[in-house]
């Protein structure tokens, strides 16, 4: 996991940001909270601010037996962390985009299945990301955008939350971007921020 840590993905931080992250985003629900009425926001600032005892997010490794070296696959744990409950709300939000997509698959069977029946033109182009630097290689604020799109056009997200599309965007931004770090033993390190 050290060497992991030493590559250009990961910067070193002096100290734990949680409690920072944790006033900075009392404040943004709050201001969210008098700017859309949502009442989920309330219930999520309160958690955080009252009740939750957030840890910093921990990574760990569990082996890539299958590969060579047997590398470690990089996984933070956020649970009871400051945004574990506003991920999970945000989630609630998001998710149906997912499946209004024609572009998504539950696995790689289901994969398999869909490519066979498409029919390439010359002009056409298929993306694939290498499983080990899938997340760490998508550059977030592209990401970000396509979101606020998306949610933008959704003609149900007002069924799902009083939130716009750019709240939405804006904590989730917040979740991928402050708060992105997390500890190995006494160490807190961030992810570098992805090529735009």
């Amino acid at each position: 996991m050290n060497e992991l840590l030493e590559s250009d993905i990961y910067t070193p931080i002096a100290e734990d940001p949680t409690d920072v992250v944790r006033k900075t985003l009392i404040s943004l629900l709050q201001y969210f909270e008098h700017e859309t009425c949502d009442t989920e926001l309330p219930k999520i600032r309160n958690y955080i601010h009252h009740i939750c005892n957030s840890q910093c997010p921990e990574i760990y490794g569990p082996p890539k037996i299958h590969k060579p070296g047997v590398p470690l696959r990089p996984v933070v744990s956020s649970i009871k962390t400051v945004t574990s409950r506003l991920a999970s709300h945000l989630k609630k939000i998001i998710m149906p985009l997912a499946g209004n997509r024609t572009s998504s698959v539950k696995n790689s069977r289901e994969f398999c299945a869909e490519i066979k029946m498409i029919t390439l033109r010359p002009s056409d182009i298929l993306v694939s990301y290498d499983v080990k630097d899938l997340f760490t290689s998508i550059p977030m604020d592209i990401t970000l955008n396509a979101l606020e799109n998306l949610l933008d056009k959704d003609s149900t997200l007002s069924q799902r939350s009083s939130l716009k599309a750019f709240h939405v965007k804006k904590l989730v931004s917040f979740c991928m971007k402050e708060a992105n770090y997390f500890r190995f033993g006494e160490q807190c390190s961030c992810k570098t921020v992805a090529r735009q």
